[in-house]
C-alpha cells in the first residue's frame, strides 16, 4: 500500500477476498478495452437497476465522489432475522487503475434477483476521478 492508500483508510482484502475478485474481474473483462491493471479498488456496493447505473455513471462523468457516496448510502435495506439487510439485486462498483495510472470504473452484478451469476454491467473511463475521496475503499487487487 502507498501513502495514499494508508491517508485515505484504505483496507486491504484478505487473500481469499483478493483471489475471488481477481477471477471474476478476469473473466469479465476480459476481451473488454481494460487489458491490465496494476491496482484494483472496491469503491462499493449499490442496486443493481437501470437508474442506479445510469447514476454512476454520471457521478463518474461529474467526477463526483460526493455523488458516488451518496450511491452507495442509498442501498435500499429491509429488516429480517440478522437484522438490517439490502434487499433486492445489487452490484459491486470498482475502480482499476491500469499500468499507466489510466482509471476505469467497472460495475459488476446481476439486475435480477436469484440469478447467480455477475456481468459486466457498467466499463467507463474515470479519468480525472477523484479516487482519493471515496473513503474506507478496499484495494483487492494490487499487481
Amino acid at each position: 500500500m502507498n501513502l495514499l492508500d494508508k491517508l485515505t483508510g484504505t483496507q486491504l482484502a484478505s487473500w481469499s477476498d483478493r483471489k475471488r475478485h481477481t477471477q471474476l474481474l478476469t473473466r469479465l473483462l476480459q476481451g473488454k478495452e481494460v487489458s491490465a491493471w496494476q491496482k484494483v479498488y472496491l469503491l462499493g456496493h449499490a442496486e443493481a437497476s437501470k437508474q442506479t447505473i445510469a447514476r454512476i455513471a454520471s457521478c463518474i462523468e461529474q467526477k463526483s465522489g460526493r455523488c458516488l457516496r451518496q450511491v452507495f448510502h442509498d442501498l435500499p435495506y429491509s429488516e429480517d432475522d440478522f437484522g438490517l439487510t439490502p434487499m433486492g439485486p445489487m452490484c459491486t462498483v470498482y475502480l482499476l487503475i491500469e499500468p499507466p495510472n489510466q482509471l476505469s470504473v467497472a460495475v459488476i452484478g446481476s439486475t435480477e434477483l436469484g440469478v447467480s451469476t455477475p456481468q459486466l454491467l457498467l466499463l467507463t473511463s474515470a479519468e480525472g476521478f477523484p479516487q482519493w475521496s471515496i473513503r474506507r475503499k478496499r484495494l483487492v487487487i494490487d499487481s
